[in-house]
């Protein structure tokens, strides 16, 4: 369905596919909608170098479009899906699911440059489709209720074949939230864990598990097999949210913690941020420091510039954060090459907001998506859409992060009183010019353009979306 007020840029109403604003620069190149009839959440987003975006993530829908599938199990439960959008969107390219008799959720996905892509999360089948050179074959465990083993999956460039697919993990729970491939083939993945048996490697940073939940690094070289593993983190309770690797090769993580000991003995609330990072053998610890304020604090998402600054983001309830004016506000940390803050602050309104998804483009400018209910969240002038009202709704934005100036900032959404529904922004990708590709979850009604892949849609439905804008403003701004 096509929303009744599509995208609004002043006293404009857009009812095609792409849309200027008049004196700036911020265009609408496609915005689409699929899924099922049920609830279809995506977790990341890769882009390859001609424009077609693949949209990783979990989907409970017995209807969800697919192309070929690897679902083992026949009865409704959450399975993990890969879906190809062709370059505009109009189409899918394939759209494959994975799973086995359980519960599968994929969380983190990794493309590679010959069009294959990694998959990897978390899942509660036994009969995962593992294959036959698997680093682990027999799944090891979970709690009741709980995530199970990670799991890692090679996706073929045309989704029909899964070259390799192992379990990974011990007899507590675990899941992926972080991924990244190296030129020379590797594939790095960060997540957490509860098991005292996860299977680190003898030349691990740290081969003892500690406290009640532990980050954790796995390295797979380019044959498939696993190098290098370590935890990650002591004493508590420590997540790792997201990963990234600098111009170096440096490991950088992001997460929250609620360790007494780690990565210092000073915390400053009940829960508080963190950034490390690692050497690029995952062996030595360059930098590890705590964030926040004393309140609850969390990181989701982390970054690095060509300058080897991080730039690490997610939400405060610390009033001591400059800027911070709600209840929860997005939050935005900004570390030197060395570690050190530069910048410290928080995005947001009035009410709960946060900073799900960051990306730096080729101008170094900083891409936001999340979500908010803040009726004030701050938009610019140019915004499609100025009011979030009482619902939570997406927005996205381009911010300056060395003066904190917001270049560009928009709420996503519809004015049609039926149909109305909740947005989320999840993660954005930097293309390769001024393109930038936000995704995220929605329900009701959603500001699809003409001429986009669609399925029919139900206000009981969540289903990803994908929006590709392009981004450039005048030299002085």
């Amino acid at each position: 369905m096509i929303a009744r007020r599509l995208l609004v840029c002043g006293l404009l109403t857009a009812t095609f596919s792409v849309l200027v604003c008049a004196g700036h620069h911020s265009i609408v190149v496609y915005a689409v909608r699929f899924g099922g009839g049920s609830k279809d959440l995506p977790a990341a987003l890769a882009v390859d170098a001609t424009g077609h975006a693949f949209v990783v993530g979990s989907t409970y829908s017995e209807d969800f479009p697919a192309t070929t599938s690897h679902r083992k199990a026949q009865n409704l439960s959450w399975a993990a899906f890969v879906t190809k959008l062709a370059p505009d969107a109009s189409s899918l390219v394939y759209s494959t699911i994975i799973s086995g008799h359980g519960m599968t959720f994929s969380t983190a996905a990794a493309l590679r440059p010959d069009g294959q892509i990694w998959v990897a999360g978390s899942t509660t089948a036994l009969d995962f489709p593992v294959t036959r050179n698997a680093q682990q074959r027999q799944f090891q465990g979970g709690t009741p209720g709980g995530a199970g083993d990670a799991f890692l999956v090679l996706v073929s460039d045309d989704g029909r074949e899964i070259p390799y697919a192992t379990f990974l993990g011990g007899k507590g729970d675990e899941t992926v939230t972080g991924m990244a491939g190296t030129s020379s083939g590797f594939i790095w993945v960060a997540g957490w864990t509860t098991s005292h048996d996860f299977p680190v490697t003898k030349d691990a940073l740290q081969t003892e598990f500690t406290g009640r939940g532990s980050g954790f690094l796995a390295c797979f070289g380019a044959k498939r097999k696993m190098v290098y593993a370590t935890y990650l983190g002591s004493g508590g309770s420590l997540a790792i949210n997201a990963m990234a690797i600098d111009s170096k090769g440096n490991l950088v993580v992001a997460g929250n913690t609620s360790s007494a000991v780690w990565p210092d003995n000073s915390p400053l609330g009940g829960t508080d941020g963190f950034v490390a990072k690692l050497d690029s053998s995952g062996k030595k610890l360059l930098m590890a420091k705590r964030l926040g304020g004393k309140q609850t604090d969390q990181l989701l998402t982390v970054g690095v510039t060509p300058t080897d600054k991080t730039i690490a983001a997610g939400w405060t309830e610390s009033p001591a954060i400059a800027g911070f004016t709600g209840h929860r506000n997005g939050w935005i940390v900004v570390l030197a090459a060395n570690g050190s803050v530069e910048r410290d602050f928080a995005i947001g309104g009035s009410g709960f907001d946060e900073v799900r998804g960051l990306a730096v483009n080729k101008s170094d400018m900083l891409l936001l998506t999340g979500h908010s209910d803040s009726p004030d969240f701050p938009t610019t002038v140019d915004a499609f859409r100025h009011r979030g009202g009482q619902a939570t709704q997406a927005f996205l934005a381009m911010l300056n992060p060395e003066s904190g100036q917001l270049l560009f900032s928009t709420f996503l959404g519809t004015d049609a009183i039926e149909g109305y529904g909740i947005q989320r922004g999840n993660g954005v990708i930097a293309g390769l010019q001024d393109e930038a590709y936000f995704f995220g979850e929605a329900s009701g009604g959603f500001p699809a353009t003409l001429g986009t892949f669609r399925t029919s849609q139900s206000n009981d439905s969540t289903d990803p979306y994908v929006v590709k804008l392009r981004l450039s403003f005048p030299e002085e701004r």
